[in-house]
């Protein structure tokens, strides 16, 4: 029996493989503008903005105002960080002050003010202890029955009474002097 070459002969095409599953996608950066609940700065999840289509996992990073957070636990709608690093840039110099301005115009002078209100009127004062009597005018001249003649003793109260009505005057031109 002869061989007759007749090439190499090629088997049937195998079934195409699965495909094989995604790879690990890097650490995601999320954003979100609500401060975490602390003392373990806890975001909510569903308040974070990052890649489409993919969730939060340990080890992606939060960041919320000036600050940087790694997640370090998830737990259904919670992501926790232990652990906060300030993101904001050192503080510049503080710059030189600026020249004093010139000093402004002075105001035109206020009106004057109203004149208050009459106070109110004092309370009456009490009033004053009784004057002398003028005993001349009641002495009975008419009465001879005494011992003792009545004109001398009306001569006696007419001295009294002129001595008094001096020192009153005395008195009332030293009260006016004092303004009362």
């Amino acid at each position: 029996m002869a061989w007759v070459n007749v090439g190499i002969i090629k088997g049937d095409t195998g079934n195409t493989g699965a495909t094989g599953a995604t790879g690990e996608k890097s650490n995601a950066i999320w954003t979100t503008t609500t401060a975490p609940t602390t003392p373990n700065y806890t975001f909510d999840t569903s308040k974070l903005v990052g890649p489409t289509g993919f969730s939060p996992k340990v080890g992606d990073i939060i960041i919320y105002s000036y600050y940087r957070y790694q997640i370090t636990s998830i737990s259904g709608t919670t992501a926790q960080s232990t652990s906060r690093v300030s993101i904001r840039g050192a503080t510049g110099a503080t710059g030189n002050t600026g020249a004093t301005g010139d000093k402004g115009d002075t105001g035109e002078k206020g009106d004057t003010g109203a004149t208050g209100a009459t106070g109110a009127t004092g309370a009456t004062g009490a009033t004053g202890a009784t004057g002398p009597v003028n005993m001349v005018s009641t002495l009975d001249t008419t009465d001879s029955t005494n011992a003792v003649t009545n004109s001398a003793i009306a001569t006696a109260i007419e001295d009294i009474s002129d001595q008094i009505g001096t020192i009153t005057a005395a008195q009332t031109a030293n009260l006016n002097l004092l303004g009362s």
